[in-house]
């Protein structure tokens, strides 16, 4: 398990619609991903552009990982697979379409 966390140099707050979000106040962001995946490390990248902390769990790395990832995403199999909190968000184009519909910042709260 590895926790990500923004550059030590981007702020705690983010403006966005005038409003200011603090960070730790935040649905908890859990990413199931594995090795050599490009949609992983787009939306691991598309978190860290949006200065947002996440857990990243690989699912290569220890057996009953997938399967637990399997059961909390109501049996998607694919990687990444998102969670705010216990929330399934889905893979990589869902969390796209929450940042480019201007959803994502709100949906954490």
């Amino acid at each position: 398990l590895m926790i990500r966390r923004p550059p030590r140099s981007t702020p705690l707050y983010s403006s966005a619609a005038s409003d200011v979000y603090k960070r730790q106040d935040l649905k908890n962001i859990i990413v199931y991903s594995g090795p050599m995946c490009g949609y992983c490390d787009a939306a691991k990248r598309l978190l860290e552009r949006n200065n947002l902390e996440f857990k990243d769990i690989d699912v290569s790395t220890k057996d009953g990982l997938r399967d637990e990832m399997t059961k909390k995403a109501n049996g998607r199999r694919t990687i990444p697979q998102i969670f705010f909190n216990d929330d399934h968000i889905g893979g990589y184009q869902e969390l796209r379409d929450l940042e480019k519909s201007g959803k994502l910042l709100s949906s954490l709260e």
